[in-house]
């Protein structure tokens, strides 16, 4: 039922369905003066949310910005930084609840901002923790290493990050390995470079990348099945008959079991989606 309570179509579900596959909800969360704000900018192409180089955070609340690019609409998130802002568990708790509604029902990437020309230290680390802890299940499926400041590094960051603190290799492992570098004095084709990166990241972490394989096994199984029943009606050999009636079953449950995994990848929340194609 709607808040009206009108019954929502088929039709209009299909279509808010279809309009919601195409939005990308990028979140963009670390420690005061990391640089998320610019980040923030360098995906979207344009300066919408403000940054500073004080100690204070610029971002005082959470921001919200979209944009398009190559027919998706790119919604980024800019988040403050909750432990330099003067909150209490419970207000930081609220705030990470609003992350979580803005990217209903689930963001497609977290970039987790860190510098690369500072050293990784163990409070930053702590910052992570907590947010982590206030998030709950499903960051760390989406997290993503934002290395911002790349334009002051002196060697690869490949090199770097070789001999990094066990704290940074542990959010890294978390990330599975898998960074974005920011380079704020980049060509514009550098950026651009850096910003499909982002998007691909975010791409293939949405559950809906297997719906092509999922699509083809079904119609493949539905092939078999129409061959069986073929070779049931034309064969008169008992246990021919037998063994294919046991394998069309097989295969219609496994079918069943296919499309009802399609839909489950759109209406069944992610960490628990997550866990069932894992298994």
């Amino acid at each position: 039922m709607s808040r009206a309570g009108l019954t929502s179509s088929p039709q209009h579900n299909y279509e808010t369905l279809a309009e919601e596959s195409k939005v990308i909800r990028i979140l963009v969360i670390g420690k005061t003066g990391n640089g998320k704000s610019s980040v923030c900018n360098t995906i979207l192409g344009e300066d919408k949310f403000a940054t500073g180089r004080s100690m204070a955070s610029t971002t005082k609340e959470v921001q919200v910005a979209e944009t398009e690019k190559d027919g998706d609409r790119i919604k980024v998130i800019d988040t403050p930084d909750v432990t330099n802002c003067e909150m209490d568990e419970q207000q930081m708790q609220a705030e990470v609840s609003r992350w979580r509604s803005l990217t209903s029902p689930c963001p497609d990437i977290v970039l987790l901002a860190i510098r690369c020309d500072v050293r990784y230290t163990k409070e930053e680390y702590d910052i992570y923790s907590q947010i982590k802890s206030l998030w709950g299940d499903g960051l760390r499926e989406r997290l993503v290493v934002a290395f911002t400041f790349g334009d002051r590094q002196d060697q690869p960051i490949e090199n770097e990050l070789k001999t990094v603190c066990p704290e940074l290799k542990r959010v890294l492992k978390d990330a599975r390995q898998r960074y974005v570098v920011f380079n704020q004095t980049d060509t514009p084709e550098g950026r651009a470079k850096t910003v499909k990166k982002v998007l691909e990241l975010a791409r293939g972490s949405r559950p809906g990348h297997i719906l092509p394989l999922l699509v083809i096994t079904l119609v493949l199984v539905g092939l078999v099945c129409i061959l069986l029943v073929v070779l049931y009606s034309l064969c008169g050999c008992k246990p021919v008959k037998l063994a294919a009636i046991i394998i069309g079953i097989v295969g219609m449950v496994y079918g069943v079991v296919v499309f009802a995994l399609v839909l489950a990848v759109y209406w069944i929340p992610y960490p628990f989606i997550t866990k069932l194609i894992r298994l």
